[in-house]
């Protein structure tokens, strides 16, 4: 035989070993495949964003891996998709606006190596952590006697009957450094479904020759369940000369309750004009609505002005109902620039696979007359952070002294400052 011969077979017996490796591998990684280009051709169809999909995402790479590496990096105004999730335990039922928590939100400090210490802003009221007497302002170290770190803060959410860790934090002058001290335990039932309420306070005062009126709108509120209360809070606002909308800690609502409460703000003779717009990918466009308003109460208060407090939770249509109205009524910002999470995610299960189940963004909410792009944040016309330090004092939501309210009665009643240090905040 000669050596030519030789080389061919050499050659051919290597081209036969990969193409077997090749297909052993194919054999192997078969359910991670078939659900990774299950994932993709969803995508493809779907996504808001199918334009900028990471095409050269690692196809062999597990499932959760791949959706996320497989996101648009670019698409949201510029910004990585951060609002698209993948489930891998067949729970097709995570985009129900009505949950079972334990009724807290709050934001978490780091107090040693990776353990985080939680600070309580708001406390649905009738809920699980409510009746056990935790408040806004309180700091929860731990549940069940495990300390919480990224890998267990899920169980601040929602669970079983449990027992949260309570703690006070000072300052250490010398070490230059905050301290946790553990002070003592609460007993708090399991996690339930939130009662839908859409206020979590709505009241009046009467300060520097104003009636001002103020809403704390609650995350979370339900087509269907709210009309009979946004009449009343309407009514109790009617004779107000300006009117305060709190949209803190809020997420997410129901599309429709933010349209109606828009509708109550303004003028009756505005049923039925164009509020929001809903967009999907070039593919679906079919599927493009508008959103109107209504008169689900019959009561417009007619407004021209409102002012809004927003956080970085302030998302989804809450955000969308600030854009709205800006094309209508002058708002004014109060607080700290909103997420820019204008989305609507859908739900697809995998039909080879149903284990896996991916919740993409397949639309995006604007204003009506298109001045807001979904993706667009929020940006107060003056900046302010209730989370100034660990040791501040929270005030109850709805107390005149409570920092965010306190800085917008101030705006309220003598304008926004002019010098860069955001001006005094009103104690009444």
């Amino acid at each position: 035989m000669n050596i030519n011969h030789i080389t061919c077979l050499t050659l051919a017996c290597t081209l036969a070993a990969m193409t077997s490796c090749r297909e052993n591998r194919e054999e192997g990684y078969r359910s991670r495949t078939d659900t990774n280009d299950w994932i993709i051709a969803t995508l493809r169809e779907q996504y808001l964003w199918h334009e900028t999909l990471n095409e050269s995402a690692n196809r062999y790479a597990e499932p959760d891996i791949y959706f996320s590496n497989v996101l648009s990096r670019t698409g949201n105004g510029g910004r990585s998709d951060s609002y698209s999730f993948i489930d891998v335990s067949g729970d097709t039922g995570r985009l129900d606006s009505v949950t079972a928590t334990y009724g807290l939100h709050y934001y978490t400090e780091t107090t040693s190596g990776r353990d985080l210490a939680a600070r309580v802003l708001a406390v649905a009221d009738g809920s699980p952590a409510y009746i056990a007497g935790i408040r806004r302002g309180d700091w929860i170290t731990g549940v069940n006697g495990i300390i919480l770190t990224e890998q267990t803060l899920a169980s601040l959410d929602r669970g079983g009957a449990a027992t949260f860790t309570r703690a006070t934090c000072t300052y250490d002058e010398v070490e230059e450094t905050y301290v946790w001290t553990n002070t003592d335990t609460v007993a708090v039932a399991a996690a339930r479904y939130a009662d839908g309420r859409p206020f979590a306070c709505d009241t009046t005062y009467d300060i520097g020759g104003h009636r001002i009126g103020y809403l704390k709108v609650n995350p979370g509120v339900s087509a269907g369940t709210y009309t009979g209360e946004l009449a009343r809070v309407l009514s109790a606002m009617s004779g107000c000369t300006d009117l305060i909308v709190d949209m803190r800690y809020c997420g997410d609502n129901d599309v429709r309750f933010v349209t109606d409460l828009a509708a109550g703000l303004l003028d009756e003779g505005m049923d039925d004009s164009p509020f929001l717009t809903l967009r999907h990918n070039d593919l679906h466009t079919d599927s493009d609505s508008t959103i109107t308003l209504g008169d689900a109460t019959g009561i417009h208060l007619g407004c021209s002005h409102i002012y809004a407090i927003t956080d970085g939770d302030t998302g989804r249509t809450n955000e969308s109902f600030i854009h709205g109205l800006m094309a209508y009524i002058d708002v004014t910002v109060i607080g700290q620039t909103s997420e820019g999470s204008n989305v609507v995610l859908g739900c697809f299960a995998c039909p080879a696979y149903p284990q896996y189940v991916i919740y993409p963004v397949v639309a995006a909410y604007a204003s009506a007359d298109e001045t807001a792009d979904p993706s667009q944040r929020i940006t107060p016309d003056l900046e302010a952070d209730e989370r100034t330090n660990e040791v501040t004092v929270y005030k109850a939501l709805g107390d005149t002294a409570e920092l965010m309210l306190s800085r917008a009665i101030d705006v309220v009643i003598n304008g926004l400052p002019t010098d860069d240090e955001g001006g005094e905040p009103v104690t009444e």
